[in-house]
């Protein structure tokens, strides 16, 4: 089954709750790719439909350019502010072109690399996101991140939201639906899951290893997963990209084996590192690190380990229950089987209404589904019914847990939304 409709059924069941030369190139390519965009208000004027607040801003940069010149620093502050009034209006193709005037104008008056183009950066990665031109959007970040890691960025703050933003819009397009191209989505994911890894990294550099790092190394293991699917579905190594969105020829080489390896290890790791966070913060309340323990055994479960997965179901309860002040006698950490891997459902309020098709299985101590009945069909067609029950079979599940140890689960009802 094609595993980006199999997402989009799971997605949308809200079953899971739920990342120097270089920068030559990337400036290059960015030049580049803005070379044809309005890059002056004389050009802005003619192709920007009047609006009140532009057109002042418009006349202010008339009277700068007349009285101080092209490059003096009022002009890029002018230029900034052009930009942003046009994105607020939906123009992003003309912002890009003022942001790219702000930004010679500050590397003129700050230098090539001062970190004061933050704030441009910043400005141009969301227009670029607006237009979906995420190559665009790739190479402003790239530059960003340059500027962030060498050369007296700020902090990381600004910086890592960008890289958010970013991240997410790849996630979310690789979760889709089928309208992408297979090459295309195997673009977005190994995308996302450079810029959550970029992130940590980055995080790592500032010395903040801390709370801040643990939505990055959540989302590292679920780009970890999903390679890994993509991998088993197209029989070879997902390729991934060195800085410049190039293939990387030094890793390519891996076999499929050590490529799925690969990636179990760096989200094992990444959860590692989550529960190490959680256990120096803890600050009396073990919840946190509790869940964090069973997101290691989830992981277990995902790569075929049930036996290590039962014994780290019962290490996060026995955490639990050594912890009296959190732990009610008779408490099940996992009352019914969840759905792996937990994955936000951005679709499950929109479809809070819609027709609803439902469908009861079973679940084994081993993650593994069975036994499927539909209980209820509004009247979707035989084959949409056989792709969303090929979904429930092909994922693995956190199994019901009795005091601590995974129990095979009877009657698991489930509501798939029609899309």
């Amino acid at each position: 089954m094609n595993l980006r409709l199999c997402c989009r059924y799971l997605l949308l069941a809200g079953c899971c709750a739920y990342g120097a030369n270089g920068t030559a190139q990337t400036l290059a390519m960015s030049e580049t790719r803005l070379g044809q965009m309005p890059a002056t208000a004389a050009e802005l004027s003619w192709q920007q439909p009047s609006q009140s607040a532009s057109q002042q801003i418009r006349h202010e940069i008339d009277m700068a350019l007349s009285e101080y010149g092209p490059y003096s620093p009022q002009l890029g502050q002018l230029y900034a502010s052009l930009g942003s009034q046009l994105q607020n209006e939906q123009d992003h193709l003309s912002a890009l072109g003022v942001f790219k005037s702000a930004m010679h104008v500050e590397r003129i008056n700050q230098g090539l690399y001062s970190s004061s183009q933050e704030h441009i950066l910043d400005a141009m990665v969301r227009s670029a996101l607006a237009l979906k031109d995420w190559q665009l959007a790739d190479d402003f970040l790239h530059h960003w991140q340059w500027l962030a890691d060498e050369h007296g960025s700020n902090g990381p703050d600004a910086y890592l939201r960008g890289v958010r933003s970013l991240a997410r819009e790849h996630l979310n397009a690789f979760f889709g639906g089928n309208s992408l191209s297979s090459t295309a989505a195997e673009l977005h994911i190994v995308k996302a899951d450079y810029w959550f890894t970029t992130a940590v990294n980055s995080l790592e550099q500032h010395g903040q290893q801390d709370q801040s790092m643990l939505p990055w190394l959540q989302d590292i293991t679920l780009t970890a997963y999903y390679l890994s699917l993509m991998s088993a579905e197209k029989k070879r190594p997902i390729e991934p990209t060195k800085i410049d969105g190039e293939p990387d020829v030094l890793k390519s080489n891996l076999s499929q084996a050590n490529f799925l390896m690969e990636q179990y290890r760096k989200g094992k790791d990444a959860i590692e590192r989550m529960i190490e966070i959680h256990s120096q913060e803890a600050q009396g309340d073990i919840h946190p690190q509790v869940e964090a323990e069973i997101l290691l055994a989830d992981w277990y479960q995902l790569y075929n380990r049930p036996e290590s997965a039962k014994k780290q179901y019962n290490r996060a309860y026995d955490l639990l229950l050594s912890n009296l002040n959190y732990h009610q006698p008779g408490e099940e950490i996992v009352r019914m089987p969840v759905g792996l891997p937990e994955v936000e459902s951005q679709r499950a309020n929109k479809n809070a209404l819609a027709q609803k098709i439902v469908i009861r299985y079973d679940v084994s101590w081993r993650g593994n589904a069975s036994n499927l009945t539909v209980l209820e069909n509004p009247g979707i067609e035989v084959g949409e019914i056989s792709d969303i029950k090929q979904a429930i079979l092909g994922r693995k599940y956190r199994p019901k847990l009795i005091n601590g140890v995974a129990t095979d689960a009877q009657g698991v009802i489930e509501h798939f939304p029609i899309p």
